[in-house]
């Protein structure tokens, strides 16, 4: 791989090459470099996965026959599905990123089911990694979206759960456009990626080229600083809240008298963290806030709305849902 041995081996570093894994494809330049460095590297058990959203026509077919066909000249098992976003988006109330999201990950268990494989590799890079942090910081998800997009994730809301893995998170784009061009790599260009209509690509293609020159230097490499150090600083506090529930919690709920004798800053993440145990996902700062401000009142009301019709209910002394 040449100058790119360093970057590669790094990358995929703790991803043994004797296992099975589903590799996410859209036919980008960032999932197809993916591809061909695993190969490259000496991974032979892969399953090509692709995920046609149905928002661009006969651009979207070209890219299922594209990865079709790498999979076919690699001699790999492929599986291609094709589920209308738009739609999906419109019936459930969700942004087209949201619908995007949850159907790739009804597609990968699908697959994984299929498979056997619950190990799925998805190619986001540096560069997606800083745009995440900004459109995080400007959400207002708090402290922990600075911290971005994990380089391991477990997905076990449903069955069967799913290990996510983004190996690329520290290699930049420039890189990996260095590395097809090095290798002879061809990909298909994503024309919704010069479009202004979604927010990311807004910061992909306006701010962070904008902070660029305001700062006369890349603030990519400065973001991801400050996410590996959120990152670290967001295991040291899941450890803390980890304790802190063994003292707050018991079979009811949670025990306002020992929740509020913690610190206030975890006193919120207690929070988060047993309502997100009981399946209330995505919470805002604003419901932990009202959250807490329901543990700390004495008066009415004594409850407060949560996600799916549940209610979180004070009454003697703990907090519990319903």
């Amino acid at each position: 791989m040449a100058e790119s041995d360093g970057w590669w081996t790094l990358a995929l570093q703790g991803l043994p090459k004797r296992r099975k894994y589903l590799v996410a494809v859209s036919g980008g330049l960032d999932s197809v470099v993916l591809f061909h460095g695993l190969r490259l590297a000496g991974f032979r058990k892969l399953v090509l996965c692709h995920l046609d959203h149905g928002l661009r026509g006969a651009q979207s077919e070209g890219d299922a026959r594209f990865v079709r066909r790498l999979a076919q000249e690699a001699g790999l098992p492929v599986r291609v599905k094709k589920v209308a976003v738009a739609s999906l988006a419109q019936e459930e109330g969700l942004s087209l990123e949201e619908a995007g999201r949850k159907a790739r990950h009804a597609f990968f268990r699908e697959v994984a089911r299929a498979e056997r494989c619950h190990r799925v590799l998805l190619a986001h890079h540096a560069g997606d990694q800083a745009e995440t942090l900004l459109l995080n910081l400007c959400r207002g998800t708090g402290w922990r979206g600075l911290a971005g997009m994990s380089a391991s994730k477990l997905l076990e809301d449903e069955e069967p759960r799913l290990e996510l893995g983004r190996p690329l998170l520290k290699v930049s784009k420039a890189q990996l456009r260095e590395f097809a061009e090095e290798q002879g790599i061809s990909w298909r260009e994503d024309e919704s990626n010069a479009e202004q209509a979604f927010s990311r690509n807004a910061l992909r293609h306006e701010i962070l080229p904008r902070l660029n020159r305001v700062f006369a230097r890349e603030v990519a490499p400065l973001l991801l600083r400050a996410s590996d150090q959120l990152t670290r600083l967001r295991e040291f506090v899941d450890e803390q809240v980890s304790q802190a529930q063994t003292r707050c919690g018991d079979r009811q709920g949670i025990r306002l008298a020992a929740l509020l004798g913690e610190a206030p800053f975890l006193q919120g993440e207690v929070l988060r963290a047993w309502l997100k145990q009981e399946g209330i996902e995505d919470l805002s700062q604003a419901q932990i806030e009202a959250s807490l401000l329901l543990a700390k009142s004495k008066g009415s009301p004594a409850k407060i709305n949560l996600a799916a019709g549940r209610h979180l209910r004070r009454r003697a002394g703990c907090l519990f849902l319903e």
